[in-house]
């Protein structure tokens, strides 16, 4: 089945990236790339959100994740929010208080699009 990407917003500003059984991080990080191309187009930064619920994390699961939302181009935020981590592999990724940053990369972990939708209100307001 593998890995989905659809615009979550009408406004094309949020990236939804979903996970379906069998899948692998080949093929994501490929949906990821190939899905940059229709970034140009945004009218404002791109967040992302990258939605693992019900699905299997292939191995290397800890130093893919920490490569979620990280900016390969002027339209994307570094933001990205991962949905459906226990609580074990968010700690492995090196979250405090459920974010993981590296320079211009902010990774948020929730538990289901509410929260999502949550931190990004909060990361955009600033």
């Amino acid at each position: 089945m593998g890995i989905h990407f659809t615009w979550d917003t009408q406004l094309e500003d949020v990236a939804r990236y979903t996970a379906h059984d069998p899948w692998d991080w080949k093929e994501f990080h490929r949906v990821v790339r190939v899905s940059t191309f229709s970034f140009y187009k945004a009218k404002r930064l791109v967040d992302s959100i990258v939605d693992f619920r019900g699905t299997t994390l292939p191995a290397g699961a800890v130093g893919h994740i920490r490569s979620i939302g990280r900016k390969q181009n002027e339209f994307m935020s570094g933001r990205a929010v991962v949905i459906g981590l226990d609580a074990a592999t968010v700690q492995q990724i090196g979250a405090v208080d459920g974010i993981f940053r590296t320079g211009e990369q902010s990774i948020a972990f929730a538990d289901d699009n509410d929260e999502a939708y949550q931190i990004m209100q909060l990361w955009r307001k600033g």
